[in-house]
This record gives structure tokens, sequence and C-alpha cells, in this order.
């Protein structure tokens, strides 16, 4: 009889403590970091609908060594306020086991946008079964003393509180909170062996860091668990969260040993984790380490409005996408912006050289005035146009001109020749009509001899109707000077000009007046005088 109490004793200090007298009552597991639930029941809902499956096998190789299996659900209801959940747990530590099942229901409190208190509370029945047909005892007779197995049964109520703020989270956990009183009987003297479940107390906390745009995040997890008379102990995790639905978790159980946790999701809704753990004291030698395995499949997505997590981090990939894009578009702006300014550089560099060419003709245009009025001329204006002799012989160039270009431009109506020709004339004319202080007179090869000749004082010629409509109006502004238009023999161009007249001596005066009021030099290239017959 004495066999069998101490053998009882062993099982018990096996399922009630480990080798740092943690209590055992409540199974162990790590995979609290993929399933919050499992840790406590205020985190029901919090992230997706999901169905959890788990195992663990505790110091594999060693005798007796502690076997889980739990299953849960759990969900949120009505916007994330509530939520529900199931939990069966079955343990098996040497000759005891227990079984379990709570419901549990959870309530959020939201304080504000971004912090929230939530309350859980889980009610259940639990069972311990103690195996007395695989006690080794000293007599045979001493196992059939009591039945070979034997179920109690109890209640009992588990309470939790998490704080969240952000991506903070700090929670409190109390179980076995009726403290359950179990109690076995023996076949002779009905001596009674009880069995009593003392209160355990956890406290978890948690900070999510982003540590890139692209979904990579690292959590650090620690948890705190302590029960009546017993030394508390902690749980360290370092757990990073990939953006392809990978998990890799480092954890540390203090004095009892390490382990490394993998997860992958296969696909929108189902995912798969592992955990494999190392002693660090006097059982490293006497197993070959503890292994946990989990499946978990979303349900419910509907309901849940962190259960579109999956299409969220959809968008997120697709927002990612986007901003790739936009970088590059900003990118080739930048480089269109870089490009248009060097053009503009250039056209400026272009402007420039305009610029000193058209200073260098004017430079050029007084250096040939000058040489025209150092000239020795025996006659001035007047005289040379009362020379009948002169005037015929400029009048007899210009026609020969005029008519040899016609001829040539006879299919070409973009050319104004009344303008272009008087870069054509030979060196003769260009000087005669130098002598005459530069006036340009050039005459209509259509013109009757017979009719009355009509002079114009031309200030610009345009090609378009609207480049001469714009033209007067500049003209109109700058000078408040009033002019009129008359076109070309072959009606290619309009010629604007301020003043006609029968008489050649008014026209003269009126282009010395125009010379002198074009200070902002605004005129269509150089003043001339144009010849036509009415």
């Amino acid at each position: 009889m004495k066999n069998i109490y101490n053998s009882l004793f062993v099982a018990f200090f096996l399922f009630v403590t480990n080798s740092t007298f943690f209590s055992q009552q409540n199974a162990y597991n790590a995979h609290y970091i993929l399933n919050p639930f499992l840790l406590n029941p205020s985190l029901a809902g919090e992230t997706e609908s999901k169905l959890f499956l788990n195992y663990r096998r505790q110091w594999a190789g060693f005798l007796g060594a502690p076997e889980t299996q739990n299953i849960t659900f759990d969900k949120s209801l009505k916007k994330d306020i509530l939520a529900i959940g199931l939990t069966m747990s079955n343990d098996n530590t040497n000759v005891v086991s227990s079984s379990s099942g709570y419901f549990t229901l959870k309530y959020k409190a939201k304080l504000s946008k971004i912090q929230n208190l939530n309350f859980g509370i889980s009610l259940g029945a639990l069972q311990n079964r103690i195996n007395f047909d695989n006690i080794i005892a000293d007599s045979p007779l001493e196992s059939s003393l009591f039945n070979s197995q034997q179920n109690t049964s109890g209640f009992d109520m588990n309470f939790g509180l998490t704080y969240k703020l952000g991506r903070f989270s700090l929670g409190g956990v109390g179980l076995n909170l009726l403290e359950s009183k179990l109690n076995y009987y023996d076949n002779y003297d009905s001596k009674k062996l009880s069995f009593s479940y003392i209160r355990h107390f956890n406290i978890h906390t948690s900070y999510n860091f982003k540590l890139n745009k692209k979904g990579f995040e690292m959590s650090p997890i620690i948890v705190m668990r302590g029960s009546q008379g017993m030394q508390p102990q902690f749980d360290g995790n370092i757990m990073f969260n990939f953006p392809s639905n990978f998990i890799v978790n480092l954890n540390y159980r203090h004095e009892i040993g390490y382990g490394l946790t993998l997860a992958i999701t296969l696909d929108n809704l189902l995912s798969v984790g592992y955990t494999y753990e190392m002693s660090s004291n006097s059982l490293q030698n006497e197993s070959s380490g503890s292994h946990e395995f989990s499946v978990f499949y979303r349900v419910g997505k509907g309901l849940n409005s962190h259960s579109n997590e999956t299409e969220m981090k959809k968008l997120k990939n697709q927002n990612i996408a986007i901003l790739e894009k936009t970088d590059f578009i900003l990118n080739d702006i930048e480089k269109l912006e870089n490009e248009s300014k060097s053009q503009k550089v250039l056209l400026l560099s272009y402007i420039d050289g305009l610029k000193r060419l058209k200073d260098s003709i004017k430079n050029d245009e007084l250096e040939l005035q000058e040489l025209i009025k150092n000239e020795s001329l025996k006659n001035d204006l007047n005289s040379v146009f009362d020379s009948v002799k002169t005037k015929e012989l400029v009048n007899k160039e210009l026609s020969l001109l005029i008519s040899e270009y016609n001829l040539k431009t006879k299919n070409n109506n973009d050319t104004l020749d009344k303008v272009i020709l008087e870069k054509n004339q030979d060196s003769e004319i260009i000087q005669n009509s130098e002598k005459i202080e530069q006036y340009k007179i050039i005459q209509d090869p259509e013109i009757n001899q017979n009719s009355e000749t009509k002079y114009y004082c031309i200030i610009g010629a345009c090609k378009k109707i609207s480049d001469v409509k714009l033209f007067r109006q500049i003209v109109k502004r700058e000078y408040n000077l009033d002019t009129e238009v008359v076109q070309n023999s072959i009606k290619s161009w309009y010629l604007i000009y301020s003043k006609s007249s029968n008489s050649l001596s008014s026209i003269k005066l009126e282009l010395k007046k125009m010379k002198k009021i074009n200070n902002k030099d605004i005129f269509i290239g150089n003043l001339w005088i144009y010849k036509s017959k009415s």
C-alpha cells in the first residue's frame, strides 16, 4: 500500500510540477503566438475567425512525459464588439490525465480609435482520470486496492482582460478560479484520495514593430506565469512576420529551455506551424526535446472585421505596386524636368546668340551707313528724283528684276516678292537706293504706266490675317499709330502701311517720321516704300 501512495505521489508530482516547480495543472503550449485565444479568453476573435488544431509532445523519450491535444474555435460578432469561443483539450501525464471543455464570451470596450479594453470569461467542465493499472507496485495485489481507472469531474472558470493601445498590448488572466476538488476512493476501507486544482495567474505583453512598408514586422512577446505557492516563470519570444505569410519565432523559457517556431500560410485559408524546443536543465540528457504541431483553418470571414486580413494584404501589395509605379513616374517626371531645364538653357543660349547676331547686323548697318555718308555724292535725295534719267534707270532695273522674280515664283505664293527683291538687287541698284537715304522703292510689275501712281509707307508684312491683326494691335498700343493694309500683286502677303499718297515727297516724310518713332524696334524688317498704280 505504501508503494502505491509513493507511486501516486510521483505521478502527481509530474502532473503538478516540473523541474522548476512550475505548475502543469494547465497544459503548456508554445503556439499561443499563432493563436492568442489559447493564452487569454479576452483575445477571442482578435484575428480571423478560425478552427485551430494543436498537438504537443513534451520531453520526447522521457517515460510518462506530458502529451497535450487542443481544439479551439473563435470568431467575433456584431462589428467586433462581441466574440465567442470554444475550447476542448486533453492532457496525459504518466498515470494522470485530464480533459476539459470551455465556452468563452468576450466583450470589447472601445476607449478611442486606437485603444480598447477586452474582457473575456470562460466557463466549462473538466474531468480527471487516474490509471491505477499503470502503476508498477512491489506486490501485484496492491494495484487492486483501487479500481483500474477512476474518473472524477468538476466545473471551472477562467477570466481574462487585455488592454490595447495601437500596436501595444498588455493583458492578464486567472485560471482555475473555482479551485475544484476531486476525490478518489479505494475498494476496501473507502480511504479518500483528494486532488485539488489551484489558481494560476498569467501576465503577458507585446508590441508590434513595423520594420518596412512591405509588411515585414517584429513582435517581442513576454509571458509571466505564476500559481499559488509556486515560483513565477517567464517566457520570452521574438516573432518575425514576413510579407509572404511566413512566421519565425525564437522562444526562451526561464530555466526550462529554448525553442524555434516556424509557421507558413499555404493558401488564404490554411496555415501550419511547428515548434522544436530543447531543455536547458537536467532533462536535456533524458529526452530528445519537445515537439508541437498546429494546423488552423480560417472561417467566417464575413462576420469578422479582422477576417479580411488576406484581402487587406492584397490591397497593401497593390498599393505598394502603385507606389512603385508612382515612384517610377515621378522619376520620369524629374528626368523630363531636368531635360526641360537643359533645353531651356540651350534655348536661352540660342536667344543670346540671336541677340548677338542682331547686334552684329546693326553694327554692320551702322558701318555701312557711315561709309555711304562719307562718299562724295553730288546730288542729294531731291536731285536724284528730279533726274528723270535716274528714276527711269531705277524703275527699269526694278521692273526687270520683279518680272524675272515673278516668273521664278509663278507657282509659289509663299514668297513676298516686294520684300525679298530688295535683297536680290544688284550692287548698283542698292547703292542708288542707299544714296536716297536708304529709301527702297519697289515697283509692281503689273502696274499700268498710264494709271495713277500711288505710294505706301510700309512698316511690316504678314502672311496671315490673324498676324496682321495682332501686329496692328501692338503698333496701336505701343505707338498709338493707326495703320491700313494692302495686298501684294499675287495676293500672298499683307502689307501694313501707315500712310498712302500719290505724292512721293509726302511718303518720304512719312518714312522719316516712322523711323524716328520706331524707338522700340517693333516694325517688321526695314521700312520701305511700295509703289503701285491704282
